[in-house]
């Protein structure tokens, strides 16, 4: 399996994510996702034509089209996000919505303590012991995506750590 890197627009043509999107609206959006083996879209979302569309299945599928020896790319093959497939669509002239969930405002008065570095280490001494995936069943946190916490040349899932940690 190869990793494709993303740092720079994969799709040359517009004309390929045209493309993509036709076949998108031909098969609908669950059997065109089924068919390349992508999810729904979390954040990001191709608008074209008063439609939405998701961003890196349409990028995925789309390089298929302009690397036919190759194919379309999977899911695990390259990283969806701002700095890739929002890239990649803006670049040929494309509007991608961010539905990125934002974080409400708060009255700093009314936030809690900083995070105690106990706690925080607390934590992560019952994460150790009991291994990452008891830890997380335990609590109810599923794996992290993004953001990890290092400590002690050791990766933790971050938001489950602070949530043992301060809930």
């Amino acid at each position: 399996m190869a990793i494709i890197p993303l740092r720079q627009p994969i799709i040359q043509r517009r004309e390929s994510i045209l493309k993509a999107i036709e076949e998108f609206d031909s098969l609908g959006r669950e059997r065109f996702l089924e068919r390349y083996g992508f999810g729904h879209a979390q954040s990001y979302f191709l608008v074209h034509g008063g439609k939405r569309y998701d961003s890196k299945a349409i990028v995925g599928v789309a390089y298929g089209y302009e690397n036919p020896s190759h194919g379309p790319l999977k899911s695990h093959e390259f990283s969806g996000g701002f700095s890739t497939v929002k890239k990649c669509l803006e670049d040929l002239g494309f509007e991608v919505q961010d539905d990125t969930p934002r974080a409400p405002r708060v009255d700093p008065s009314e936030m809690p303590p900083l995070y105690h570095r106990e706690s925080i280490l607390k934590a992560i001494e019952e994460f150790d012991s009991l291994g990452r995936e008891r830890f997380l069943e335990r609590y109810g946190f599923g794996h992290a995506q993004s953001y990890f916490l290092v400590h002690g040349g050791k990766k933790y899932d971050s938001k489950a750590i602070v949530g043992v940690a301060y809930g």
